[in-house]
């Protein structure tokens, strides 16, 4: 999910948010900026809302996006916005698929790849690109910043440079971090270490395959990265269902 961040530095482990750009089909938008607080600095445009009932735009080029599990069918997905598993207790997506940007994801692989060579499983992902009118539905049922980046600031998801993910074992089982996700409590952090040794040393090794990708983690959440490489607009386009 998207809440808010107190730090700028990349050692704090933020998720980098919104400064300067304007992307088709927004009224407010932004390109991703390294360093940026999560939910952004200015609330200018808190009154404006994401069009949710007129159909998205299809994903664009082939260029601007690539499916994660294009790179490696062995990453695993459980998109839990495509099921009622989640905060808002309702499917939020037609269907489970994750898009990124192709440096993006093609970082992502690689890190997948390392820790796979470590013994692990790999990657399990819960939640890739999410598009801006979903982001809407998060913001109309929770409004509140320390949950939900609001829409019209946007946030790295809607950008597709960022991840909601765990790890698996080498039998496909996912493996104790901590919390559940999106369990928004102390337990969550990076900094909370009164936890077992092993899942301590688990949140280790899943950080430090993706930050030698380029990803940055966000200290109240284990289970979110943003990619840093690169600036990226906001996205309202979905993708098709088999």
């Amino acid at each position: 999910m998207n809440a808010s961040t107190a730090s700028a530095s990349t050692s704090a482990s933020t998720d980098p948010a919104t400064t300067g750009a304007v992307t088709t089909g927004a009224s407010t938008t932004g390109a991703s900026t390294p360093g940026a607080s999560k939910t952004g600095a200015s609330t200018t445009s808190a009154t404006t809302s994401i069009a949710t009932t007129t159909p998205p735009p299809p994903l664009g080029e082939p260029s601007e996006w690539t499916e994660l599990v294009t790179l490696d069918p062995t990453i695993r997905l459980d998109i839990r916005y495509a099921t009622a598993d989640n905060f808002v207790g309702e499917p939020l997506y037609a269907c489970g698929r994750c898009f990124l940007r192709p440096a993006a994801a093609a970082a992502l692989a690689r890190a997948h790849a390392a820790l796979r060579s470590r013994g692990y499983g790999g990657l399990l992902l819960f939640d890739c690109y999410r598009p801006r009118p979903v982001q809407q539905k998060m913001w109309d049922r929770v409004p509140d910043e320390d949950a939900v980046a609001p829409p019209w600031r946007g946030s790295n998801h809607n950008r597709g440079i960022a991840v909601d993910l765990s790890l698996v074992d080498a039998d496909g089982a996912e493996l104790d971090l901590g919390t559940p996700y999106d369990q928004f409590s102390a337990r969550s952090a990076h900094s909370f270490k009164r936890l077992p040794a092993e899942v301590l040393r688990r949140r280790a090794d899943l950080r430090g395959a993706l930050e030698a990708e380029g990803f940055a983690a966000y200290n109240l959440e284990w289970w979110h990265y943003s990619f840093t490489a690169g600036r990226w607009p906001l996205a309202d386009a979905t993708w098709e269902c088999p």
